[in-house]
């Protein structure tokens, strides 16, 4: 099974603080290049108050590849991709504000299965 190379995001407002807008993504790399990506999402954000991870871990069957799964919190209103990553980036809107860790659960199995 081929799994693609892709960065999927979705951002929210954060109701708890409201000038902070939740950006969550999923990587699917190498390990060195999620790092690389990870750190050009932190360059474009400019600021980040926090990051969050909700899950990483190796896709089955994907000759090696890993996902990271995380929320950074941030006041910018905007990213420019094209800085980023030059693969697939999609906004998802199955990566949408889960209230529980559990809620992620469905998601991550489908992950994790190459299924995404």
């Amino acid at each position: 099974m081929d799994i693609e190379r892709k960065l999927l995001w979705w951002k929210y407002i954060e109701s708890e603080i409201p000038q902070l807008f939740g950006w969550n993504f999923l990587l699917i790399n190498e390990p060195r290049e999620i790092q690389i990506i990870t750190n050009n999402i932190c360059y474009a954000l400019e600021i980040v108050e926090e990051k969050r991870e909700i899950d990483f871990g190796l896709i089955e069957n994907s000759r090696g590849l890993r996902y990271d799964l995380f929320t950074m919190y941030s006041p910018a209103i905007e990213i420019n991709f094209k800085e980023i990553y030059t693969g697939l980036v999609k906004k998802d809107r199955r990566l949408q504000k889960r209230e529980t860790r559990d809620g992620w659960n469905y998601l991550i199995n489908q992950i994790v299965c190459g299924e995404i």
